[in-house]
Formats: C-alpha cells, structure tokens, sequence
C-alpha cells in the first residue's frame, strides 16, 4: 500500500508527548494564576473597609433616573450596570487627584466603557458648582462618588485609588493583553493605594471588562458643556443608565 511521504505516521510516543506538551502549559498557567493571586491578597490596600463606607451612599434610586429622563428626553434603560471609579493620584499627594476615569460594565448590553472624567470638568455638590478635582480634595472618595450619583444618577460600585505607574501598568494590560499581565503585574497590584475590592472581586471585574473588549485605545471623554459642566444625561447615556 502507498504511503504518503507528507504525512507524519502515527507513533505510540506522539500522544505522549502532545500530552506532556499541554501538561506543562496547564502547569504554567496554573503556576501564573497562583502567583497573581498570591501577590493580590498580600496587598493589604485591597479590600478596604474605609473605601467600602465612602461608597455607601453613592447610590442612586429610581426616581433619580426617571427625573433626570425626563428633564433631557431620554429614557431608563434598566440595564444591570456596574461601575467602578479610578482615580489616579497626583504624586504622592493622596488628596489631590491627577486623573479620574469611570469604568461602566453592562451586563444586560454586554458591553463596558472607560471614561475619561476631566478633572476640571464642574459637578453640582451642597456647595454649589465645584471641579472634580476640587471635589475629591475636598471630600475624598465619599465626595467625589456622592456627587456622581446624584448629579448623573449614575451609581459607583466600587473605586480604585492608583498612583500613576499603577495606572500605567494598568493602560499598557488593557493594551497588550493577557500576555502583558504577567509582567506588569507587580507593578499593577503594588500601584493600588487602596480599594473596597478584594483579590477575588478585583479578579472578577477584570475578567469581565476584557471580555467585553475594555482597552486602553477605546477611552472616551465623559461630555462637557460649553460652561465645562458635566453633561449629566450624557455621562448616564455612557454609562448604560440613559438612552
């Protein structure tokens, strides 16, 4: 019988070793999986309860949503959204805000945003008109959260405070990929200043944002009026609140 030259025969070893072959990427896999995790839990910024309370009254009910619909023409979606704000801290300096982003995932869409919030940009607050910046200085997290949800009924679920190379080693995951985050994940973990997520919430959130295709390419700027006042319908249309 004719046998083709071009295709490999069977062997009883070539099993074996396509065995050994995914053993050993299993082991890998595992190996980087417990190591991230290990370092993720040794960080004691990580599931903080202080963070927790500060966002405890950042929610927004209901009513918020219809009103502010109906005072901008749009509708409330109904979609389970989940948000989680970052603010990315100006040197060592933790009351003082370098740049602050919203993350929105969407599970009933399917989809998630990281949006881009100017830290110039005006909120409305018991004193009257004050800038992002200004408010998480003033306030902190509770502040600044607080403001979110009750000038754009947009709910945060949970925060992030990172230094910049933190965020940088963020950005550069989000770019590259699974591949990136064993590399950047010292930096990435040790960059959290403090967070109401734990190792697994934290791990959870990332999963699902890069399912949903969230990188560092697709930023987009929370909208501003022509006074810089943060379009509150706006930002809620982003985030999946509106439509």
């Amino acid at each position: 019988m004719y046998e083709r030259p071009d295709v490999p025969k069977d062997s009883p070893n070539r099993n074996k070793v396509a065995v050994i072959v995914l053993l050993a990427v299993a082991v890998a896999l595992v190996g980087l999986v417990m190591g991230l995790w290990r370092l993720a839990n040794a960080n004691s910024a990580l599931g903080s309860s202080d963070v927790g309370q500060a966002l405890s009254s950042a929610s927004s009910s209901l009513g918020d949503a219809q009103a502010l619909a109906e005072a901008s023409g749009a509708t409330v979606t109904g979609d389970e959204v989940e948000t989680v704000l970052f603010v990315v801290l100006d040197g060592s300096d933790s009351s003082s805000c370098g740049a602050t982003f919203l993350a929105a995932i969407d599970s009933t869409q399917g989809s998630a945003k990281l949006i881009f919030l100017p830290r110039d940009a005006l909120l409305t607050s018991a004193d009257g008109l004050t800038s992002v910046a200004d408010t998480y200085a003033a306030g902190g997290l509770r502040g600044l959260a607080e403001s979110l949800a009750s000038a754009a009924a947009v709910p945060v679920s949970h925060a992030i405070t990172m230094t910049q190379d933190g965020w940088n080693a963020f950005l550069d995951t989000a770019q590259q990929g699974s591949s990136a985050l064993k590399s950047n994940a010292t930096r990435l973990v040790g960059g959290i200043v403090s967070s109401d997520l734990d190792a697994t919430g934290l791990l959870d959130i990332a999963q699902r944002a890069v399912s949903l295709g969230v990188g560092s390419s697709d930023i987009v700027d929370a909208p501003v009026t022509e006074d810089y006042l943060l379009d509150a319908a706006g930002l809620a249309r982003l985030v999946g609140v509106l439509a």
